[in-house]
């Protein structure tokens, strides 16, 4: 279920949401960074939902040129609907990512719900300090809340857990 056939791709994860299956995959494309896939299984074949192209990936939604390497991707589902988490590169941090399918597989899109700014979603990430390196992303739901758990180094470059409720 590779975007393109010439990448080489990594299965990351698998979830059911409602009655349809995802797959979330990494795909190095050769002569581009990594990006993050997002596969939807329809009848006999596989349809790409992330919203961007063979190149690009989900990276899109935060990264319009595609330039920064994404890997990581973790799903879930929070009242019925499918999220994502994922980790991207952005000026030398790794930043945990996160997102809320619009379940629309004609005109797929996805709404960033990490956190915000002034400016309105953050091209931080969740990142408690948007400079230091973020690993390990996985969202969680208890039926009622959506939860973010991530490790992010801290200023005296140990490794901290760090969680946030996603406002959904």
């Amino acid at each position: 279920i590779d975007n393109a056939t010439i990448n080489n791709s990594t299965l990351y994860d698998t979830m059911i949401a409602g009655a349809t299956l995802y797959s979330s995959n990494i795909d190095n494309v050769t002569s581009y960074n990594s990006t993050v896939t997002i596969p939807e299984l329809q009848s006999s074949c596989w349809v790409f939902v992330d919203g961007g192209n063979d190149i690009v990936g989900m990276n899109k939604l935060v990264d319009a040129d595609g330039n920064e390497d994404a890997s990581q991707p973790q799903l879930t589902t929070h009242k019925s609907k499918l999220c994502i988490t994922w980790t991207q590169e952005k000026s030398g941090a790794t930043q945990t990512r996160a997102a809320l399918f619009n379940d629309d597989v004609i005109n797929p899109a996805w709404q960033t719900v990490d956190r915000y700014d002034e400016y309105g979603p953050s091209r931080f990430g969740l990142n408690y300090n948007e400079i230091k390196n973020a690993s390990n992303p996985v969202m969680t739901s208890n039926g009622s809340k959506l939860f973010s758990v991530w490790a992010e180094v801290d200023n005296s470059s140990k490794s901290q857990i760090r969680v946030v409720e996603n406002p959904l």
